[in-house]
């Protein structure tokens, strides 16, 4: 099912109002923070009835430029016992992911110019999103996983989250299976947002288009992956300018050190 920040809320009711009970388990995002390899890898695994416990979407915590903090209101009106799942990431290598979501969903915007709209909204503001969930839950029913870990150790990653969601780690989860939504090369997304620039009135043109250049580039075993989006060192120092305070008050509730991760602190 594909949400937005301001549909997830009612196409949730529209597909699974039917069901007797709403989630126990609202894993909110952030985007490109994991979301795709838990929905596809690790919950598909389980049993139907724990899949039904738990609601697990990217779109929750926020679209396009800004978070939605008001999605704790929504879920305390779905649940108010609900845990909460929260994935993050360094917002230093968010963006360059993060911005090939946008550009693939048709955004015709440059990467510096993405950037400095989504800080002047204070996208990917953690703590302050944390903030408004402690506003209407307890912080034991939150629980705050870095995406890194998948990298770093994809065991802890997987265990924290089923731990936290159910209180088991069950043994069928296959801990070899790796990422796959991943972003394709610099050259690529510039391709495919100028194609935005001229084609963006007609989506079956674009798509079309986009769909040629990465059918393209899997033919040629994604070798343009080599040159990766990368920011700038001024990106670098605006992003850490925003951020470093937020990380700093969201460490205390995170039980992995954020600096270690590669997070501005």
């Amino acid at each position: 099912m594909s949400y937005t920040t301001d549909n997830w809320f009612e196409h949730y009711h529209q597909k699974y109002g039917h069901r007797s009970r709403p989630p126990e388990v609202f894993h909110i995002g952030y985007h490109k923070t994991g979301t795709t390899f838990v929905q596809k890898n690790i919950l598909k695994c389980l049993p139907q009835e724990k899949q039904e416990k738990i609601l697990s979407h990217e779109a929750i915590s926020g679209w396009d430029f800004k978070d939605d903090l008001s999605c704790a209101q929504k879920i305390m009106k779905m649940n108010p016992q609900a845990k909460i799942i929260i994935t993050i990431r360094s917002q230093i290598s968010i963006y360059p992911s993060y911005y090939w979501l946008y550009v693939k969903r048709g955004g015709a915007l440059s990467l510096r110019n993405f950037i400095n709209k989504c800080l002047e909204n204070k996208r990917f503001d953690y703590d302050a999103m944390l903030q408004h969930l402690l506003q209407n839950f307890p912080a034991e029913r939150i629980k705050i996983i870095p995406f890194e870990l998948i990298k770093t150790d994809k065991a802890t990653f997987i265990e924290s989250y089923l731990r936290f969601a159910f209180g088991s780690f069950p043994t069928q989860i296959d801990l070899k299976n790796e990422p796959k939504n991943k972003s394709p090369g610099k050259g690529v997304i510039q391709a495919i947002c100028l194609i935005n620039r001229t084609c963006g009135k007609s989506e079956k043109i674009r798509k079309f288009l986009m769909d040629k250049i990465l059918f393209l580039d899997g033919f040629l075993a994604g070798s343009s992956k080599s040159s990766r989006m990368i920011l700038t060192n001024q990106q670098i120092q605006k992003i850490k300018a925003t951020y470093q305070i937020s990380n700093q008050k969201l460490q205390k509730h995170v039980a992995w050190d954020l600096e270690e991760l590669g997070y501005p602190v």
